[in-house]
Protein backbone atom coordinates (compact mmCIF):
# COMPACT_ATOMS: atom_id res chain seq x y z
CA UNK A 1 0.00 0.00 0.00
CA UNK A 2 1.17 3.68 -0.48
CA UNK A 3 1.13 6.76 1.23
CA UNK A 4 -1.98 8.98 1.69
CA UNK A 5 -2.21 12.23 0.22
CA UNK A 6 0.72 14.75 0.62
CA UNK A 7 -0.02 17.66 3.57
CA UNK A 8 1.52 20.65 2.15
CA UNK A 9 4.90 22.12 3.85
CA UNK A 10 4.32 23.87 7.11
CA UNK A 11 0.78 23.86 7.03
CA UNK A 12 -0.04 20.19 7.45
CA UNK A 13 0.98 16.39 7.03
CA UNK A 14 0.15 13.36 5.12
CA UNK A 15 -2.67 11.21 5.18
CA UNK A 16 -2.72 7.46 6.08
CA UNK A 17 -1.59 4.83 4.25
CA UNK A 18 -4.62 1.97 3.59
CA UNK A 19 -3.79 -1.57 4.68
CA UNK A 20 -4.21 -4.62 2.21
CA UNK A 21 -6.70 -7.19 2.28
CA UNK A 22 -6.01 -9.87 4.44
CA UNK A 23 -5.65 -13.59 3.15
CA UNK A 24 -7.69 -15.61 6.14
CA UNK A 25 -11.45 -15.86 5.41
CA UNK A 26 -13.99 -12.65 6.81
CA UNK A 27 -14.70 -11.32 9.21
CA UNK A 28 -10.40 -11.63 10.46
CA UNK A 29 -10.29 -10.16 6.68
CA UNK A 30 -11.51 -6.94 7.21
CA UNK A 31 -9.40 -4.13 6.04
CA UNK A 32 -9.08 -0.02 6.88
CA UNK A 33 -8.69 2.80 5.21
CA UNK A 34 -5.98 5.60 6.62
CA UNK A 35 -7.11 8.22 8.31
CA UNK A 36 -6.54 12.30 6.80
CA UNK A 37 -3.57 13.71 8.03
CA UNK A 38 -3.83 16.85 10.89
CA UNK A 39 -2.12 19.65 11.56
CA UNK A 40 0.25 17.83 14.14
CA UNK A 41 0.45 14.50 13.23
CA UNK A 42 -0.10 12.36 10.02
CA UNK A 43 -2.99 10.26 9.31
CA UNK A 44 -3.05 6.61 11.55
CA UNK A 45 -2.46 3.82 8.88
CA UNK A 46 -5.19 1.03 8.08
CA UNK A 47 -4.49 -2.15 9.68
CA UNK A 48 -5.14 -5.36 7.86
CA UNK A 49 -7.47 -8.35 9.58
CA UNK A 50 -6.04 -10.97 10.78
CA UNK A 51 -6.55 -14.27 13.20
CA UNK A 52 -7.60 -13.67 15.94
CA UNK A 53 -8.82 -10.43 15.12
CA UNK A 54 -10.41 -7.72 12.50
CA UNK A 55 -8.55 -4.61 11.07
CA UNK A 56 -9.17 -1.25 11.55
CA UNK A 57 -9.78 2.11 10.51
CA UNK A 58 -6.63 4.18 10.85
CA UNK A 59 -7.55 7.09 13.00
CA UNK A 60 -7.15 10.76 12.06
CA UNK A 61 -4.02 12.91 12.54
CA UNK A 62 -4.01 14.79 15.54
CA UNK A 63 -5.11 18.95 15.51
CA UNK A 64 -2.99 21.72 17.11
CA UNK A 65 -3.85 23.66 20.41
CA UNK A 66 -3.38 27.45 20.19
CA UNK A 67 -4.88 27.52 23.63
CA UNK A 68 -1.91 29.29 24.93
CA UNK A 69 -2.04 31.44 22.67
CA UNK A 70 -5.74 32.56 21.87
CA UNK A 71 -7.60 31.27 24.71
CA UNK A 72 -9.66 28.17 24.81
CA UNK A 73 -12.06 29.23 21.89
CA UNK A 74 -14.10 27.54 19.23
CA UNK A 75 -16.03 24.13 19.56
CA UNK A 76 -12.92 22.12 20.33
CA UNK A 77 -11.63 24.55 23.07
CA UNK A 78 -8.60 25.57 21.18
CA UNK A 79 -7.64 22.50 19.31
CA UNK A 80 -8.00 22.71 15.92
CA UNK A 81 -7.51 21.15 12.46
CA UNK A 82 -7.69 17.34 12.80
CA UNK A 83 -7.88 14.48 10.44
CA UNK A 84 -10.99 12.22 9.55
CA UNK A 85 -11.08 8.92 10.98
CA UNK A 86 -11.22 5.82 8.26
CA UNK A 87 -13.66 3.88 7.40
CA UNK A 88 -14.10 0.05 6.93
CA UNK A 89 -15.44 -2.99 6.29
CA UNK A 90 -17.12 -6.25 7.70
CA UNK A 91 -18.02 -4.65 11.10
CA UNK A 92 -14.16 -3.61 11.35
CA UNK A 93 -13.92 -0.52 14.09
CA UNK A 94 -13.40 2.43 12.15
CA UNK A 95 -11.04 5.33 12.20
CA UNK A 96 -11.22 7.54 15.14
CA UNK A 97 -11.17 11.51 14.37
CA UNK A 98 -8.31 13.33 15.07
CA UNK A 99 -8.36 15.43 17.87
CA UNK A 100 -9.07 18.70 16.94
CA UNK A 101 -12.57 18.81 15.03
CA UNK A 102 -11.70 15.29 12.75
CA UNK A 103 -14.92 13.41 12.01
CA UNK A 104 -14.81 9.69 12.85
CA UNK A 105 -15.01 7.06 9.96
CA UNK A 106 -18.28 4.86 9.14
CA UNK A 107 -18.11 0.96 9.23
CA UNK A 108 -19.97 -1.83 7.61
CA UNK A 109 -23.08 -3.07 8.92
CA UNK A 110 -22.91 -5.11 11.57
CA UNK A 111 -21.09 -2.75 13.12
CA UNK A 112 -21.27 1.14 13.16
CA UNK A 113 -23.22 3.44 10.95
CA UNK A 114 -21.59 3.59 7.54
CA UNK A 115 -22.01 7.06 6.79
CA UNK A 116 -18.81 9.43 8.11
CA UNK A 117 -19.01 11.77 10.76
CA UNK A 118 -18.79 15.26 9.67
CA UNK A 119 -15.86 17.63 10.53
CA UNK A 120 -17.03 20.04 13.17
CA UNK A 121 -17.72 23.56 12.13
CA UNK A 122 -15.18 25.87 12.24
CA UNK A 123 -12.22 23.98 13.15
CA UNK A 124 -10.91 22.88 9.57
CA UNK A 125 -11.19 19.14 10.72
CA UNK A 126 -11.68 16.43 8.08
CA UNK A 127 -14.71 14.39 7.41
CA UNK A 128 -14.69 11.07 8.42
CA UNK A 129 -14.53 7.94 5.75
CA UNK A 130 -17.55 6.19 4.60
CA UNK A 131 -17.68 2.62 5.64
CA UNK A 132 -20.05 0.63 3.00
CA UNK A 133 -20.60 0.48 -0.82
CA UNK A 134 -24.21 1.39 -0.07
CA UNK A 135 -26.11 3.88 -2.43
CA UNK A 136 -27.38 6.27 0.87
CA UNK A 137 -24.05 6.31 2.82
CA UNK A 138 -21.09 8.56 2.45
CA UNK A 139 -18.43 10.14 3.73
CA UNK A 140 -18.25 12.92 6.28
CA UNK A 141 -18.18 16.85 5.07
CA UNK A 142 -15.22 18.61 5.99
CA UNK A 143 -15.92 21.32 8.76
CA UNK A 144 -15.26 24.94 7.76
CA UNK A 145 -12.13 26.72 8.15
CA UNK A 146 -11.52 29.71 10.58
CA UNK A 147 -9.99 32.84 10.44
CA UNK A 148 -8.58 34.65 14.11
CA UNK A 149 -6.63 37.86 14.55
CA UNK A 150 -4.57 38.68 17.82
CA UNK A 151 -4.19 42.76 17.76
CA UNK A 152 -1.79 44.28 19.68
CA UNK A 153 -2.89 46.29 22.86
CA UNK A 154 -2.86 50.01 21.47
CA UNK A 155 -3.73 52.38 23.86
CA UNK A 156 -7.41 54.20 23.00
CA UNK A 157 -7.12 57.54 24.40
CA UNK A 158 -4.34 60.50 24.32
CA UNK A 159 -2.43 62.23 27.54
CA UNK A 160 -3.78 65.09 28.80
CA UNK A 161 -6.78 67.71 28.39
CA UNK A 162 -7.78 68.30 24.54
CA UNK A 163 -10.35 70.57 23.70
CA UNK A 164 -12.88 69.01 21.13
CA UNK A 165 -12.00 72.37 19.10
CA UNK A 166 -8.50 71.31 19.09
CA UNK A 167 -9.61 67.94 18.10
CA UNK A 168 -11.39 68.82 15.28
CA UNK A 169 -8.39 70.95 13.86
CA UNK A 170 -5.59 67.87 14.14
CA UNK A 171 -8.00 65.88 12.82
CA UNK A 172 -9.05 67.83 9.94
CA UNK A 173 -5.41 68.34 9.21
CA UNK A 174 -3.98 64.86 9.49
CA UNK A 175 -1.92 65.44 12.26
CA UNK A 176 -4.47 63.41 15.12
CA UNK A 177 -2.66 60.24 15.81
CA UNK A 178 -5.06 57.07 14.64
CA UNK A 179 -5.26 55.33 17.70
CA UNK A 180 -7.43 52.71 15.93
CA UNK A 181 -4.60 51.31 13.93
CA UNK A 182 -4.26 48.15 14.39
CA UNK A 183 -0.50 47.55 12.82
CA UNK A 184 1.08 44.09 13.12
CA UNK A 185 -0.66 41.11 14.82
CA UNK A 186 -1.08 37.61 15.33
CA UNK A 187 -3.12 35.51 13.09
CA UNK A 188 -4.15 31.80 12.42
CA UNK A 189 -5.98 30.28 9.11
CA UNK A 190 -6.97 27.43 8.76
CA UNK A 191 -8.66 26.19 5.70
CA UNK A 192 -11.83 23.60 5.30
CA UNK A 193 -11.04 20.52 5.65
CA UNK A 194 -11.34 17.47 2.76
CA UNK A 195 -14.23 15.40 2.69
CA UNK A 196 -14.35 11.68 3.25
CA UNK A 197 -14.16 9.23 0.67
CA UNK A 198 -17.03 6.60 -0.18
CA UNK A 199 -17.12 2.68 -0.08
CA UNK A 200 -14.44 2.02 2.11
CA UNK A 201 -12.97 5.01 2.46
CA UNK A 202 -9.76 6.98 3.42
CA UNK A 203 -10.33 9.64 5.54
CA UNK A 204 -10.65 13.66 4.49
CA UNK A 205 -7.41 15.99 5.43
CA UNK A 206 -7.56 18.68 7.61
CA UNK A 207 -7.44 22.05 6.23
CA UNK A 208 -3.75 24.14 5.90
CA UNK A 209 -2.88 25.14 9.60
CA UNK A 210 -1.07 28.50 9.23
CA UNK A 211 0.01 31.19 11.99
CA UNK A 212 2.24 33.73 13.20
CA UNK A 213 2.67 32.03 16.39
CA UNK A 214 5.19 31.02 17.79
CA UNK A 215 8.07 33.14 16.76
CA UNK A 216 6.59 33.72 13.19
CA UNK A 217 6.35 36.99 11.02
CA UNK A 218 3.09 38.97 12.09
CA UNK A 219 1.08 40.57 9.59
CA UNK A 220 0.41 43.73 8.86
CA UNK A 221 -3.35 44.99 8.59
CA UNK A 222 -4.32 48.48 7.02
CA UNK A 223 -6.36 50.54 9.00
CA UNK A 224 -10.09 50.08 7.77
CA UNK A 225 -11.75 46.84 5.98
CA UNK A 226 -9.15 43.86 5.71
CA UNK A 227 -10.08 41.30 3.15
CA UNK A 228 -10.91 38.03 5.09
CA UNK A 229 -12.09 34.37 3.20
CA UNK A 230 -13.24 31.59 5.52
CA UNK A 231 -13.05 28.03 2.85
CA UNK A 232 -16.03 26.07 3.25
CA UNK A 233 -15.53 22.06 3.72
CA UNK A 234 -15.06 19.61 1.52
CA UNK A 235 -18.04 17.40 0.24
CA UNK A 236 -18.03 13.73 1.85
CA UNK A 237 -17.93 11.48 -1.05
CA UNK A 238 -20.59 9.63 -2.74
CA UNK A 239 -21.37 6.55 -5.22
CA UNK A 240 -17.69 5.57 -5.08
CA UNK A 241 -16.32 8.64 -5.42
CA UNK A 242 -13.53 10.52 -3.37
CA UNK A 243 -13.89 13.17 -0.89
CA UNK A 244 -13.83 16.48 -2.66
CA UNK A 245 -10.72 18.82 -0.79
CA UNK A 246 -12.19 21.74 1.09
CA UNK A 247 -11.75 25.49 0.22
CA UNK A 248 -8.80 28.07 0.70
CA UNK A 249 -8.87 30.40 3.82
CA UNK A 250 -7.20 33.74 3.24
CA UNK A 251 -5.86 37.06 5.29
CA UNK A 252 -4.19 39.45 3.11
CA UNK A 253 -1.47 37.85 1.96
CA UNK A 254 -1.94 34.57 3.93
CA UNK A 255 -3.10 31.52 2.35
CA UNK A 256 -4.40 28.41 3.57
CA UNK A 257 -4.66 25.28 1.60
CA UNK A 258 -7.43 23.17 1.51
CA UNK A 259 -7.81 19.77 3.46
CA UNK A 260 -7.21 16.98 0.96
CA UNK A 261 -10.50 14.42 0.20
CA UNK A 262 -10.21 11.21 1.50
CA UNK A 263 -9.74 8.30 -1.29
CA UNK A 264 -12.58 5.36 -1.99
CA UNK A 265 -11.93 1.95 -3.10
CA UNK A 266 -13.29 1.63 -5.96
CA UNK A 267 -11.69 2.58 -9.25
CA UNK A 268 -8.52 4.04 -9.81
CA UNK A 269 -9.24 7.06 -7.10
CA UNK A 270 -8.01 4.62 -4.12
CA UNK A 271 -5.12 7.49 -2.98
CA UNK A 272 -6.04 10.68 -1.10
CA UNK A 273 -5.42 13.94 -2.49
CA UNK A 274 -3.11 16.13 -1.56
CA UNK A 275 -3.78 19.28 0.12
CA UNK A 276 -3.12 21.41 3.60
CA UNK A 277 -3.46 18.11 5.30
CA UNK A 278 -3.79 15.01 2.35
CA UNK A 279 -6.64 12.76 2.57
CA UNK A 280 -6.14 9.22 3.78
CA UNK A 281 -5.63 6.19 1.24
CA UNK A 282 -8.24 3.45 1.13
CA UNK A 283 -8.17 0.03 1.62
CA UNK A 284 -6.27 -1.71 -1.19
CA UNK A 285 -5.11 2.03 -1.05
CA UNK A 286 -2.42 2.33 -4.07
CA UNK A 287 -1.01 5.75 -6.10
CA UNK A 288 -3.32 6.82 -9.01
Amino acid sequence: AEAGGNGTACQGNNGGVGSLRGSVPTPTSACGSGGGGGAGAVGGAGVQGAFPGPGKGGAGGAGLDISPTYGSIGPTNGVFAGGGGGGTRIGAPAGAGGTGGGGAGGGAPPGPSAAGTPGTTNTGGGGGGCGSSGPSSAGGTGGPGIVIVKEPFVAKTAPGVWSMNTVFDLVKGGSWKDFNATGAADFLVIAGGGGGGSNYAGGGGAGGFRTSFPGGTKINLATGTNTVTVGGGGAGGSSNARGASGQVSTLGSITSAGGGGGGTAVGPSKQGITGGSGGGNSNDGGPL
